[in-house]
């Protein structure tokens, strides 16, 4: 995972030209996943780098993005993607309700059977916990 998360990086910080602008911290533990969570991942990280990128440091056009990817347990993996941007409004979920990039980063944090949260503090955190399939992928499927 290390190497796909940094390519994947790299890639949005080339397409947006952000190089001299926003700085990336990466802690992404050395792991091997099956290729759907590994793709999913991508998709979720896709999803929120870009979502920081475009609306997190509107007012400094400069700004920190932290992600890591770290086993919690033997069973729960924890994906993190927090900056140090301008965080969302208190009244976020209530005045807009769930955005189509937010129910983008539900549905497939839903899809690996995990949890999403969200909050705002100095800048916008998400954490998505999910479980280490990795004994069910290597077994292949049930049935």
């Amino acid at each position: 995972m290390p190497e796909y998360i940094y390519e994947l990086v790299e890639y949005l910080r080339e397409s947006y030209d952000i190089r001299d602008n926003v700085v990336f911290a990466l802690d992404i533990e050395n792991m091997e996943l099956n290729h759907a969570v590994a793709i999913t991942l991508g998709l979720i990280l896709n999803e929120a780098i870009t979502n920081a990128i475009k609306y997190a440091f509107v007012k400094t056009g400069k700004g920190k993005i932290s992600i890591s990817l770290n086993h919690v347990s033997e069973e729960w993996i924890l994906l993190s993607v927090a900056d140090d941007g301008q965080g969302l409004a208190a009244d976020f979920a209530s005045k807009f309700g769930a955005t189509m990039g937010m129910e983008l980063l539900q549905g497939l944090t839903d899809d690996m059977g995990g949890s999403f949260s969200i909050e705002t503090n100095g800048g916008t955190h998400i954490k998505i916990l999910f479980g280490n399939d990795t004994k069910r992928a290597e077994k292949g499927p049930v049935g």
